[in-house]
């Protein structure tokens, strides 16, 4: 099954998005960063009554939220710039899957990433999406299909060749 994908910033920016909440660092980061407010604020009150710790509850989840945001913008944005199509990351690429592994033929290079060295093969309403381990995918919007049959049909084959290799 092969197919040929444009891949632009917006895509790049999609798999961030996805992936941000879901990333087990940022949720220690975030309660990290809740628990330190938290203690800080509470710490400056000589007498902690209820409201205060209703309040500085509040405000340590919004700081913590804060920093997260933050987090991600300054996450999001080298990749966003710096990203090009010269090393093969945005513009045409074709990707072909078979029991091998998935293909993938750019303008820069060429390579196999066999099934066995792939971490996992998911979906989400926008792109199909080969992990390779937890910052390197492979990436595969929806909008490179004609319908969305064809973008299911391609997401349970990667997924089937996947699991049966492993």
């Amino acid at each position: 099954m092969q197919i040929q994908v444009n891949i632009r910033r917006a895509d790049l920016a999609a798999l961030n998005l996805f992936f941000f909440p879901r990333a087990r660092g940022n949720l220690i980061f975030f309660a990290v960063i809740t628990v330190v407010i938290f203690i800080l604020m509470a710490s400056q009150e000589p007498s902690l009554s209820p409201l205060t710790l209703a309040i500085a509850l509040v405000a340590s989840l919004i700081g913590g939220l804060a920093s997260l945001v933050v987090g991600l913008l300054l996450s999001l944005l080298p990749v966003l710039v710096s990203t090009g199509s010269h090393g093969g990351v945005l513009g045409p690429h074709t990707y072909r899957i078979d029991a091998e592994g998935l293909h993938e033929v750019t303008p820069v290079n060429e390579g196999l990433q066999r099934w066995a060295g792939v971490q996992e093969v998911g979906r989400s309403k926008r792109f199909v999406y080969i992990r390779i381990n937890s910052y390197l995918f492979h990436l595969i919007p929806r909008h490179a299909f004609a319908s969305d049959r064809e973008f299911e049909e391609f997401g349970d084959a990667a997924h089937a060749f996947w699991t049966s290799a492993a």
